[in-house]
């Protein structure tokens, strides 16, 4: 059979075919497939830095765990080394007192990991460097406390007289600032912390706070204060008004961990008249003035030794060698060696105060609180540490995590970069 050929006329698909209006629809399948894996990719990329974020927050929380227990073992060896120093006494002007605390940066390449730091380097660029944790570490004799424990030892009347101790604290404590207490608050809140720390098993008074059965008095932190409902927790813990000025919360006030007496060498004034008569409360201000008097000629001996030998001055080998052929260097300024040299100084603090208080007052420190912070990348972590000196050995009562942070005293540049203005 013959084959006909089609014409021109039957292989042209009329308008009326039922696939006509159909077409560019591979684009629109092509356009929506490439959205799907847009969004696949976008999630798979997003899931992939959440990853990697969480492993760098990781091996960051590592870093930072390592420096802060550094930073304890730093600051163990300043305590050790005050015992080298002079183990008779303790006071503020001690290189473990610093007010602005002691800067350390942890640098794996200054204990040999080189690769490690080659490695931050390359990934940071010239600030290689900040890729590693600065350490603040600083060192809070406890023994400078108002020992919580005297509230609850001897006869009723001691009992009492020791409560006006504690409400004489609380209205001198934040003195001068706004955050002042008057005296009915400060024995509402005395009221409410000897109630508390004497509290019986069972009571619920408080709410259902845990009650530990310690020879502090049921808590085992001045922390554990905050969770007295009366007592609003900015009392306790440390607060900066809107002017960048520091008002010290009652932690670094109280203690629960000392052997209940207080050494007048670093003791604030708050607590130097706590532990007074109330109607001999001026007498822990004489006292403090007198010490601050005497602190000067202190300070004034430091910036001396600074300006001649750096700031490394007392473990520097020509100040050294000078101290023992010749000079005699005067370092007893801004302390007392006993208790009977302050009568010398301080004569409104007589020989029957003396003996009233010779087992609560004392010259040198055993119990500290040793307070590290470390930062890296914009992250901190805290920890805190309460220690007790026994002889060479460093015994470490309790360690935590902390949250809220150690404020000190700024510093003139950091006045001046945060409030824009001079002192």
């Amino acid at each position: 059979m013959r084959r006909v050929p089609l014409s021109s006329e039957t292989r042209n698909i009329p308008m009326t075919h039922p696939r006509q209006g159909e077409r560019g629809t591979i684009l629109v399948i092509t356009m929506i497939l490439i959205f799907l894996v847009s969004i696949i990719a976008i999630d798979a990329r997003y899931m992939a830095r959440i990853e990697w974020e969480a492993a760098t927050n990781a091996d960051i929380d590592f870093l930072l765990e390592v420096a802060v227990r550094g930073g304890y073992q730093m600051a163990e060896a300043y305590l050790r080394q005050d015992l080298e120093d002079g183990a008779e006494v303790d006071h503020l002007f001690e290189e473990w007192g610093s007010e602005q605390g002691i800067q350390k940066e942890f640098d794996p390449s200054a204990y040999g990991e080189r690769a490690y730091y080659e490695q931050g380097t390359q990934a940071q660029g010239a600030e290689g460097r900040d890729a590693f944790p600065h350490i603040r570490i600083f060192i809070e004799d406890e023994d400078r406390k108002y020992p919580l424990p005297l509230l609850l030892k001897g006869s009723d009347a001691l009992k009492e007289r020791r409560k006006g101790g504690l409400t004489t604290l609380l209205k001198t404590f934040r003195e001068r600032t706004a955050l002042e207490l008057d005296e009915s608050e400060a024995r509402r809140i005395a009221d409410a912390i000897v109630k508390f720390i004497s509290r019986e098993e069972g009571d619920m008074s408080f709410g259902p706070t845990p009650r530990a059965n310690t020879k502090s008095g049921t808590i085992l932190t001045p922390a554990d204060l905050a969770l007295i409902p009366e007592i609003d927790e900015r009392i306790i813990y440390d607060q900066v008004d809107e002017e960048g000025n520091i008002a010290k919360g009652l932690m670094h006030f109280v203690t629960v961990w000392s052997d209940l007496a207080v050494n007048v060498n670093t003791a604030p004034e708050a607590v130097l008249c706590a532990m007074m008569r109330e109607e001999e409360m001026s007498v822990g201000r004489n006292i403090f003035i007198k010490r601050d008097e005497k602190g000067v000629e202190q300070r004034d001996y430091q910036l001396q030794m600074q300006d001649q030998f750096g700031e490394n001055w007392r473990r520097d080998p020509d100040r050294a060698a000078r101290e023992s052929t010749e000079e005699d260097e005067d370092e007893s300024a801004g302390y007392w060696e006993d208790l009977e040299a302050i009568k010398e100084d301080v004569n409104t603090f007589t020989e029957s105060i003396l003996n009233d208080l010779r087992l609560y007052l004392k010259t040198t420190s055993k119990t500290f609180c040793i307070w590290v912070e470390a930062e890296m990348n914009g992250i901190k972590r805290r920890r805190r540490w309460v220690v007790r000196r026994e002889g060479a050995r460093i015994v470490p009562i309790i360690s935590e995590v902390v949250s809220y942070p150690f404020f000190r005293a700024l510093t003139e540049d950091e006045y001046n970069q945060l409030y824009g203005k001079e002192w």
